[in-house]
């Protein structure tokens, strides 16, 4: 359950480094979903459309990575209601990580969607190890792939890409918008979007 504490601020503008402007405010601290990946484990800014996040994890990986986040099934069919009423919502992957995530045929439950967006994870986060510690106790077999996205960049670069490439042609075969949000090889919050 969502505990909300008042707390005195020392500033509400925060210099940021992502591409959403100079500053951000930021006001909430901490989420009541607990995501291991959040780079911020805060609240997401409110944006006139519905981003609505949405994933396609094992369920092996989901009690680790999201422990208190809803089904997938729970949040696609919320989505799936909120199209059908109308309501303009962005199935918004996030975070997609190789190998953990699965995202053949991300279109097709989302018929009535304008688009879809995809946020590729950032390798570069400060649990970055943390996140992938808990992904190698479930999945051995990974730690070579995932331990080679942090230290070869041609091996990210061509990963990143295979991805792209095929959420691509998802997008085209569903005749649907798509925008991908990745993270060169060693920036951090330097958002390239295709």
């Amino acid at each position: 359950m969502l505990e909300i504490r008042e707390i005195t601020a020392n500033r509400i503008l925060n210099p940021t480094s992502i591409d959403l402007g100079e500053y951000v405010i930021n006001p909430y601290m901490g989420c009541e979903f607990s995501c291991l990946y959040c780079y911020v484990r805060s609240n997401k800014a409110v944006r006139k459309r519905i981003y609505f996040t949405v994933n396609n994890f094992m369920d092996i990986f989901k009690a680790v990575l999201e422990p208190k986040n809803p089904r997938f099934a729970a949040r696609n069919k919320a989505i799936y209601v909120l199209l059908n009423e109308g309501i303009p919502v962005t199935p918004y992957y996030s975070p997609v990580i190789p190998w953990v995530t699965d995202i053949k045929e991300s279109f097709l439950p989302f018929e009535k969607a304008q688009g879809i967006e995809f946020k590729h994870v950032n390798f570069n986060l400060k649990n970055t190890h943390d996140i992938l510690e808990n992904i190698f106790q479930i999945q051995p077999c990974l730690k070579e792939k995932l331990t080679a996205m942090l230290y070869e960049r041609d091996f990210y670069k061509q990963t990143w890409k295979e991805l792209d490439e095929e959420i691509e042609r998802q997008a085209q075969e569903a005749k649907k918008e798509y925008k991908i949000h990745r993270h060169g090889f060693g920036d951090f919050f330097k958002n390239t979007y295709w």
